[in-house]
């Protein structure tokens, strides 16, 4: 009898250096600040933000034992938690200019449902954002230290992205094709500018 197992999704497609590149290019987002323009009493800085991102790391999240790399090939199943760790640095130039991250995603892996959150952390692994643990995708992220100066400020941070492999039990023949191959081009990281939260004052001098 032909061996049988669970099919669901081959796991960590082998060109990791092209899939980091998607994610540094899809992950820009220009801040409401354009261009200076003058007007009566002053004039109105142009704000700078980017964001640079490094190759992500791929690993399974196993009870009782941590994390496990994954490696091309590897199969995942429902149930199975992949997270995928993405360091990233943010720049931001002007005077009162706050930003969120935030991640969107999009067919993670095709035809087969996920779910997925995140959350920020700082360079020593302590969480930066949001505080109550996780975010969902498309709320943006807003952590302490995420804002800009006259001279601009550099900071590096951690986005750390959980996918939850959801979905039925599948059998198929041990030399069927699995289902569908994971894509981290479907996850994207934009930095955005924001007009409440930390690093941003209003004219009163406050904090929303």
């Amino acid at each position: 009898m032909t061996p049988r197992r669970w099919v669901v999704a081959a796991a960590a497609a082998p060109a990791t250096a092209a899939l980091a590149a998607a994610l540094a290019v899809g992950g820009v987002a220009w801040g409401m600040w354009h261009a200076s323009a003058p007007f009566a009493g002053g004039s109105v800085a142009s704000g700078d933000l980017r964001l640079t991102a490094q190759a992500p790391v791929w690993n399974r999240v196993v009870p009782e034992e941590g994390l496990v790399p994954l490696t091309p090939g590897d199969v995942t199943m429902p149930g199975d938690v992949i997270r995928v760790t993405l360091p990233v640095t943010t720049y931001l130039r002007g005077d009162n200019l706050a930003a969120a991250l935030t991640l969107r995603a999009s067919d993670v892996v095709p035809g087969v449902p996920t779910e997925v959150t995140y959350h920020v952390e700082a360079p020593g692994g302590a969480l930066a954002g949001p505080s109550d643990g996780e975010a969902a995708l498309g709320e943006p992220v807003a952590v302490e230290g995420l804002a800009g100066s006259d001279g601009g400020t550099e900071a590096r941070w951690v986005v750390v992205v959980d996918v939850r492999v959801l979905g039925e039990y599948t059998w198929a023949p041990d030399d069927e094709p699995t289902r569908g191959a994971w894509d981290v081009r479907g996850l994207r990281v934009t930095l955005d500018q924001v007009r409440e939260g930390p690093g941003f004052v209003t004219r009163e001098g406050g904090t929303p």
